[in-house]
């Protein structure tokens, strides 16, 4: 657990300092009309939640639920014990090779033609070289998603640290050639280039580390095999629409503003989207690094003790959000980076955007929670949160007045939070 804590806490150490320096980057190197290109391609590139829909959030919490009759052998580094968990496992690992495989055949074309059809609405789109950026951008987030399955499996399996370790090192490499690349002025392509750059030596860092155990698992169980396809698929129906919702709550905006305002209205949208979700990431730290515990003691019936980690992750997690907003708005007070003023949104939508994260922030937890109870309750929650968010956002962009564009989505999070708190304490009454 004190290896888990470390290596996620040196991830997140690792985010909080390459996030603030790239995020620095862009409004030194980049027009604010390309900044518009920079994040509204970020945000078409989030439309990978078609393809995932909860998959890897339902991959990490099947394997961690066998592993309470599992483990390593640490000799051979290989998975031995119960042999139906282990026969299981493979099947799973067996699903996840076949969807990665058609992820990367069938899902990049498809973006790229979405993706252009909005980036080329801009006036500015002749004059912004942003189309083979986006192709490889294109092809390149759907490899990290593609990389996010294989790790979820095998984070699940208790490996938290040797998974934070290979994240520490993609998001490294990531920040290092975005950075360089702005500096030497390559635009939109340190964007692209850094995405695919840093997810290939991550990959190849993982096959040399894993290829055995891995090879191990799927050769030890060939001729037994379960039928875990119906299982996730049961879930994943249901997750599938509140992933889908969330792409509308969370990602839409900046395309959304994009078409409507330009991309100089969207890319001081997208920049303060960044930065209020930058501290969001980082206060969610401390949920995430007992996700595999809380999917263990729900596996063992140990409610409580699940329960405990919950309140203490959730209780830091806020405080560490509200530091990061008032060191924000602070640093905008007092005038330490005048040039950012510039490249965001207004005071007053700030602090609106700022609330609707900070709400967010409970609301993750407590649904992380839920779910490691493999239920997924909150399906139509997230259709209303969706409507709620979309509805208010389009009236605003119909009336061409940017000022509440973020209303709906803070509407959306404060009327549903009791339903979430609701369904946490439904568990009590849950079976797996």
């Amino acid at each position: 657990m004190k290896k888990d804590v470390f290596t996620m806490f040196f991830l997140q150490f690792v985010r909080l300092i390459s996030k603030p320096a790239v995020l620095l980057m862009i409004p030194l190197y980049l027009t604010l009309n390309e900044q518009g290109y920079w994040f509204t391609l970020i945000s078409l590139g989030s439309l990978t939640v078609f393809v995932d829909l909860g998959l890897t959030n339902l991959i990490l919490q099947f394997s961690s639920h066998q592993m309470s009759g599992i483990k390593f052998c640490s000799g051979t580094g290989v998975l031995i014990g119960d042999k139906t968990k282990l026969w299981k496992l493979s099947s799973l690992l067996r699903l996840v090779l076949k969807i990665i495989k058609f992820s990367l055949l069938a899902f990049p074309l498809l973006l790229f033609v979405i993706g252009s059809a909005v980036l080329s609405s801009d006036d500015a789109s002749k004059s912004i070289g942003w189309l083979i950026p986006w192709a490889i951008f294109a092809f390149s987030v759907t490899l990290y998603f593609s990389m996010n399955l294989i790790f979820s499996f095998v984070e699940g399996l208790d490996q938290v640290s040797r998974i934070n370790k290979l994240r520490v090192i993609q998001s490294l490499v990531n920040t290092l050639v975005v950075v360089s690349f702005l500096f030497f002025g390559f635009s939109l392509y340190a964007l692209a280039l850094s995405m695919l750059i840093s997810c290939l030596i991550a990959i190849s860092v993982f096959y040399f580390e894993n290829f055995n155990f891995l090879k191990h698992l799927l050769v030890h169980s060939l001729n037994e095999q379960f039928n875990v396809k119906d299982k996730l698929l049961s879930l994943l129906k249901k997750t599938a629409i509140s992933y889908i919702s969330g792409y509308f709550i969370f990602q839409f905006f900046t395309p959304l503003i994009f078409i409507y305002f330009g991309s100089d209205i969207s890319g001081k949208v997208g920049f303060s989207l960044s930065i209020i979700a930058s501290i969001f990431g980082i206060s969610i730290v401390w949920i995430n690094v007992i996700r595999p515990k809380l999917n263990i003691f729900t596996a063992q019936g140990d409610r409580d003790k699940a329960l405990k980690y919950l309140f203490y992750s959730t209780l830091l997690s806020a405080l560490t959000y509200v530091t990061g907003v008032v060191m924000l708005f602070s640093l905008l007070k007092y005038e330490l980076f005048s040039f950012l003023a510039d490249r965001l949104v207004d005071n007053e939508l700030l602090l609106i955007l700022s609330i609707a994260w900070g709400v967010q922030v409970i609301i993750n937890n407590i649904a992380i929670f839920v779910r490691s109870y493999l239920i997924e309750p909150f399906v139509y929650v997230s259709i209303v949160g969706a409507l709620i968010t979309v509805s208010v956002t389009l009236y605003f962009c119909f009336t061409m007045d940017v000022s509440g564009i973020f209303y709906g989505f803070m509407m959306s999070n404060i009327l549903l939070l009791p339903i979430f708190i609701h369904e946490m304490r439904k568990t009590k009454y849950a079976t797996l």
